[in-house]
């Protein structure tokens, strides 16, 4: 398969503090990356690496095999970058705050109209920006990433602070852009933007990599080793934890034959309880 991101062995420092220490991962082209960590663990100093904004003091980070400290016009040109901050161009149209950046990159007037149009964003089109809602600014600054058509998409918490209908928006576009192959680097730290859309997840902290695994991998290397088992007998409700193991079947049997089981729940562990896990091994 083909590689989006190639980062291999990042270092980057400042003024003697390791931002990134030796990071390595791979992204497949289609794929979405939950890249995951605390304040400070080099995330954004990542981000900047494969935009071309920084350049690291070892390793390199290879973008559809181009290095954006060598070749920064063809990264810009491959990638779409959505920030935190909705810097949008206030007293500008919705139009306009698109159609200024389709101009830089060179492409047909008609990618504004697609792009607004993809983005349900034709009856804001000549509205100004500074008039619109959260939700809405940051549809226009996914639009704004999209116009060029880029082949990876860098997101950096994209739906913090936005009401639950506003985040659907943001998942159902987004969702949309995985199917038609678009490859995907989210930043986040909320767990539902990671299980509803990452393949695969990195944990970095202190600038390395610490974790990494799709959801379901990660769940189940973190889990409990036990089930509990909620019991009715003769009208009382009784609690039994059981060991994963090969008789495991037979003890639930046995618990069957005390009265009706009424609730089986296994120790499945979320993703913010690996998070939390994680970050406190390493302190």
């Amino acid at each position: 398969m083909t590689l989006a991101l190639d980062i291999r062995q990042l270092v980057k420092k400042y003024s003697g503090f390791e931002a990134l220490n030796k990071l390595s991962f791979q992204v497949q082209a289609g794929q979405c990356m939950g890249l995951l960590g605390s304040n400070g663990a080099g995330k954004s100093t990542t981000i900047r690496i494969i935009t071309g904004q920084l350049k690291p003091n070892q390793g390199e980070a290879l973008v559809f095999g181009f290095n954006p400290s060598l070749e920064p016009k063809k990264i810009h040109a491959l990638i779409g970058y959505i920030p935190d901050s909705q810097s949008l161009y206030d007293e500008l149209t919705v139009f306009d705050n698109i159609d200024l950046f389709r101009q830089l990159y060179g492409v047909s007037k008609n990618k504004t109209y697609e792009v607004i149009e993809k983005l349900n964003l034709t009856e804001k089109i000549k509205e100004k920006t500074k008039a619109l809602s959260k939700g809405l600014r940051q549809r226009v600054l996914i639009a704004r990433a999209l116009v060029h058509g880029p082949q990876l998409i860098i997101l950096d918490e994209p739906t913090t602070g936005l009401d639950p209908s506003s985040a659907e928006s943001i998942y159902l576009i987004l969702e949309e852009l995985k199917k038609t192959g678009s490859t995907i680097l989210l930043t986040t730290h909320l767990m539902n933007d990671v299980e509803r859309l990452c393949d695969q997840i990195i944990f970095i902290d202190k600038g390395q990599k610490i974790e990494e695994g799709t959801p379901l991998e990660l769940k189940r290397k973190f889990s409990e080793n036990t089930v509990d088992v909620v019991v009715s007998e003769e009208g009382q409700y009784k609690n039994y934890k059981i060991k994963k193991g090969p008789d495991w079947l037979e003890e639930l049997k046995q618990l069957q034959a005390l009265g009706e089981i009424i609730k089986i729940n296994s120790h499945e562990p979320k993703l913010e309880d690996i998070f939390i896990r994680l970050l406190s091994e390493k302190k």
